[in-house]
């Protein structure tokens, strides 16, 4: 029904998000979303790969500026140890 309900709502030009809202349950099942995303026309399929690759990569890059940052506060506080890839693995050994 979730999906009828969709290609009728996309065809009359309603945005994914609105389509998306429409569910009762809030949350969609994977295939139905493939089905929400099918019944876009190919442009607008493309734009949506777009978009995800493009956030995807915004994600990424937020979580290695977050690891950055919370090294240079263990550094800063002096958590860092210091040595070769020896004592590096004499450590993990022990």
């Amino acid at each position: 029904m979730v999906e009828i309900k969709a290609k009728n709502a996309v065809n009359k030009g309603t945005s994914l998000k609105e389509v998306l809202k429409m569910s009762s349950r809030n949350i969609i099942t994977f295939q139905e979303a493939l089905d929400i995303v099918e019944s876009l026309p190919e442009s607008q399929q493309e734009d949506l790969i777009d978009l995800i690759r493009r956030r995807l990569i915004e994600q990424k890059r937020q979580k290695i500026a977050k690891g950055i940052r919370e090294a240079r506060k263990e550094y800063a506080k002096g958590e860092v140890k210091k040595g070769s890839v020896d004592d590096l693995m004499k450590e993990l050994s022990k």
